[in-house]
């Protein structure tokens, strides 16, 4: 149960702080190509457990991404497939001259709660960061016919 007053605003202040944080130290990303948003955040970065992200894509006029640009049911069910079992394959890191794949995927189906749908991708951790532990997070859009999206994200050396 969350109080008024005193602990109301600890809640606000706390939202605001990560929200700023986030953007100081560029966990969270976010591109518009054509008609699509993509948002990568960086959720979780561990040396010994890998790195994780989510991925979330929406279409900038709330048509529901599933259904964006779908010309019949076939269509719609094969973007289902693709982003329940193929997608992880379109993700990858560059850094210091590597591409290092996708390890594994998880689709977030909300079943039109919300018009968005999110991917949560994980990656060993990178052996050989650069010094100013600078990655790409590369996704080959290849759902929508778009080239790969590149995201910028700081890792901890």
């Amino acid at each position: 149960m969350v109080r008024a007053g005193n602990g109301l605003i600890y809640v606000l202040m706390c939202s605001w702080i990560l929200t700023a944080c986030h953007e100081k130290t560029s966990l969270r990303q976010e591109k518009e190509v054509g008609s699509i948003r993509f948002l990568g955040e960086l959720t979780y970065a561990d040396a010994t457990e890998g790195l994780d992200f989510t991925y979330r894509i929406s279409a900038t006029d709330s048509t529901y991404i599933l259904e964006y640009d779908i010309q019949d049911q076939q269509s719609y069910l094969d973007r289902i497939y693709y982003f329940s079992y193929a997608a992880g394959q379109d993700f990858w890191l560059e850094y210091s001259g590597i591409r290092q794949e996708c390890i594994g995927a998880i689709f977030e189906r909300n079943y039109k709660l919300t018009d968005d749908i999110a991917l949560h991708v994980h990656f060993d951790y990178p052996q050989s960061l650069p010094d100013n532990g600078e990655i790409l997070l590369v996704y080959h859009a290849r759902a929508f016919n778009y080239p790969p999206i590149k995201m910028k994200f700081k890792v901890k050396a």
